[in-house]
């Protein structure tokens, strides 16, 4: 049944039903955990499902503009995760995803060195771990945080090495092309023959 509504919750996503989404993920967390307190995840040892659902309850507060709360949840997910999870190879593709989730909610806080912080943490998990799934959201983010902490050299190079790399994995690369307009910087475009 969790899966379903995990489910459930991607498609609201989706279709920008955030309300819906953050219903539909509660409702699968209380499925396994009844008396699920938000201030208390960080004392939760979580399976997979539940982590991947409170991911999404956290990610509906951060669409729906409620930065605070969803701060707090990543927060507390990410202890949860650092001080109970046993097996690396389960956890690091989600653990990434929560971080990179906790870097965006950092970022649009804006709290530019915490985000760093965060960024720089799931851009080596994702090198060692060969995950390379968010890198490039992940180096998005980092240059964001470098430019609106004022270091504007080194928020180009990661802005370059997202764009280079989003291109070379076959994603969007607008988002990057935008924020180069921003930020005053020219990207060159890569040969597409």
């Amino acid at each position: 049944m969790q899966f379903l509504l995990s489910n459930k919750a991607f498609l609201a996503f989706n279709r920008g039903e955030y309300a819906a989404m953050q219903e539909f993920a509660l409702e699968g967390i209380k499925i396994t955990l009844p008396d699920f307190d938000e201030d208390e995840i960080d004392t939760y040892v979580l399976t997979f499902d539940e982590i991947c659902l409170i991911n999404q309850y956290a990610l509906s507060f951060l669409y729906q503009n409620e930065l605070e709360n969803s701060l707090k949840l990543y927060l507390k997910l990410k202890v949860s995760m650092d001080n109970s999870y046993v097996c690396v190879s389960e956890k690091i593709k989600t653990y990434i995803i929560v971080l990179y989730n906790l870097s965006k909610s950092l970022g649009l806080s804006e709290k530019y060195e915490e985000s760093l912080e965060i960024e720089d943490e799931a851009i080596k998990l994702c090198k060692q771990y060969h995950e390379f799934y968010f890198l490039p959201q992940l180096l998005y983010n980092k240059a964001c945080s470098l430019y609106y902490l004022g270091r504007k050299k080194e928020a180009k190079t990661y802005l370059e090495r997202a764009y280079y790399l989003s291109f070379a994995l076959g994603n969007d690369t607008s988002y990057e092309e935008d924020l180069a307009k921003e930020f005053g910087v020219e990207l060159i475009s890569p040969s597409t023959k």
